[in-house]
């Protein structure tokens, strides 16, 4: 496929067609990580954590809107991006940093 193709058919997307409210893709989220281990987290944030570097701080910052059972959830399976046994601790901080 020619790039001119991809950007053909990707004009022709309506993105608001694909448009989901935060709340309804955390629980869509639960649904799938509900087969997931619980992890344990790691002590302290990776020198390169990906939530702390800012490439996934908005949607950890929307997860920290939702409600105290989905945060904790969903907390307890997102995976340090450096060790996959491990919750990763950036996340972990956010979100406790933005609800006290």
């Amino acid at each position: 496929m020619r790039v001119m193709d991809v950007k053909r058919i990707r004009d022709q997307i309506n993105v608001a067609d694909y448009e989901v409210e935060p709340h309804d893709y955390w629980l869509a989220r639960m649904e799938i990580d509900a087969e997931m281990p619980v992890l344990f987290p790691q002590r302290k944030p990776c020198k390169d954590c990906a939530v702390v570097c800012g490439l996934y701080s908005e949607i950890s910052k929307s997860l920290a809107l939702e409600p105290a059972e989905i945060r904790e959830f969903l907390t307890a399976r997102w995976f340090c991006h450096n060790n996959r046994r491990r919750a990763c601790a950036g996340n972990v901080q956010l979100i406790k940093a933005l609800n006290p």
